[in-house]
């Protein structure tokens, strides 16, 4: 929509180790391509306190190598 806030985006990695940006099912390759697509502005990993910790390496970098300068991480647990 045209509405002022535009909301933060957010990557999900849940327990099962699946990938979710912005509550869409991804592969790590979707991704890339998606956020080499988007102008660049906060991002937000959030990673269940289960998931690998590797894997929440590759999405930082991820982050980083496509332009994202801001990148959060928050854990959660289910």
């Amino acid at each position: 929509g045209a509405s002022g806030g535009t909301r933060e985006l957010s990557i999900t990695l849940t327990k099962d180790h699946l990938l979710y940006f912005n509550d869409e099912l991804v592969t790590m390759k979707s991704l890339r391509q998606q956020l080499n697509a988007l102008p660049k502005q906060p991002i937000l990993i959030r990673a269940d306190r289960s998931a690998y910790v590797s894997r929440l390496v590759e999405l930082w970098d991820l982050c980083r190598d496509t332009g994202f300068r801001s990148v959060r991480i928050a854990t959660m647990s289910e």
